[in-house]
């Protein structure tokens, strides 16, 4: 490529057809009720019963650590400490978080976003979320590969003084800024992952978009436009880091 030529602009397509998609996590972090890890796994339940859906808690390890200790520790502090799962969604709780999980087979971004914004209505409902502190898109994708082949399945090149990185494991973690958004990249390789019976060994990645309340009433109000253009920027920066083998070998489907 000359000097000053721009690179030309990658189309993105829709979704693959060749699902790579392990879990896609929506989280809401929150000041709320000192009662709220406790009571609203039974508000929800009844909310998810009421749409005659079947549903089972489930009592997490850290339910019973007291909050006083998993506040001093920040890898605790917004862990999940009850789950409610029904179909293959699985909503998470604690006194300072609510997240909701769906695994594949990924329903498409539609449907997912139909329940988020039910768990939204019934946490507003339930009168126990008090001041937002950020909401979060994260979505987690695999690709069955040997321990080398990272570099064919993502555009990745890494330079550490002189020394470039070559194929082999790696994980990596790299915090970025995209269209007024905080945003995390992970990557992991190799992985052992379990699903359609069996644990298979490949790449992980993980991209997630997150956005800060500004301490106002407004975010409820901007919350569909956000979540939105945070789900796009999400797919952005996932197809930015395939490579167009991967893409294709996937089987793209574009817009009409």
């Amino acid at each position: 490529m000359q000097k000053g030529a721009k690179r030309k602009k990658r189309r993105i397509p829709r979704r693959l057809e060749t699902e790579p998609l392990l879990e896609a996590i929506w989280e809401l972090r929150f000041e709320g009720d000192p009662a709220a890890g406790g009571a609203l796994p039974g508000i929800l339940y009844e909310k998810i019963k009421a749409e005659g859906r079947e549903a089972k808690i489930e009592a997490l390890p850290l339910g019973s650590v007291p909050r006083n200790m998993r506040d001093a520790q920040d890898q605790f502090r917004y862990a999940p400490t009850s789950a409610l799962r029904y179909n293959n969604y699985t909503i998470l709780i604690s006194d300072r978080i609510a997240a909701l999980s769906v695994v594949r087979p990924y329903p498409g971004w539609s449907e997912y976003a139909e329940h988020i914004f039910e768990l939204v209505q019934w946490l507003q409902d339930s009168g126990m979320i008090k001041n937002i502190e950020q909401a979060s898109v994260r979505y987690l994708d695999f690709f069955e590969c040997g321990p080398h082949d990272i570099f064919k399945k993502l555009r990745v090149g890494i330079h550490i003084g002189d020394l470039k990185v070559g194929p082999g494991p790696l994980t990596l973690q790299l915090n970025i800024a995209r269209g007024g958004f905080d945003g995390t990249i992970n990557i992991a390789n190799p992985t052992s992952v379990a699903f359609e019976g069996q644990v298979r060994q490949g790449l992980v990645t993980g991209v997630q978009v997150s956005w800060k309340s500004s301490g106002d009433e407004n975010f409820w109000k901007t919350f569909p436009d956000k979540l939105s253009a945070a789900k796009k920027t999400c797919h952005e920066v996932f197809f930015e880091l395939l490579t167009e083998e991967t893409v294709r070998d996937h089987k793209p489907i574009y817009e009409d």
